[in-house]
């Protein structure tokens, strides 16, 4: 049935989303309020061993660690990336390699963990 088949649908909706605008405002004032009002700001991901790092590890290090994180041998590893880069456009953004990003994506899909902890892993 149309909105005009029923009278003051358009006002209610009028009003829920005046509504949910003044909420969004008011949270987004909340949250920076919160931020300036902070005495010190600590980096929560601070490990000395960054994610192009451990993953160095895991390419010169146990064949079976690679395989346990990645869920796939170096050499395949190392060929996903060739293909990737050749022929599926992967390249190097900011601050991350080709071989970064993959093996982040394949962390996160061998180990199903959260984001918060592939985020711990990859700094």
């Amino acid at each position: 049935m149309p909105a005009s088949q029923f009278p003051g649908i358009k006002e209610r909706r009028r009003k829920l989303r005046k509504a949910a605008i003044i909420a969004g405002l008011l949270a987004g004032l909340y949250t920076v309020q919160i931020v300036e009002g902070a005495s010190e700001v600590s980096i929560q991901h601070d490990s000395i061993l960054t994610g192009r790092a451990w993953l160095k590890e895991l390419l010169h290090g146990n064949k079976n660690r690679i395989k346990n994180n990645m869920g796939m041998r170096k050499h395949v590893f190392c060929r996903l990336v060739q293909v990737l880069e050749e022929k599926g456009g992967l390249e190097s953004s900011r601050k991350l390699t080709p071989s970064d990003q993959l093996a982040i994506f394949l962390y996160f899909a061998v180990t199903n963990v959260s984001n918060r902890k592939v985020a711990e892993r990859f700094q």
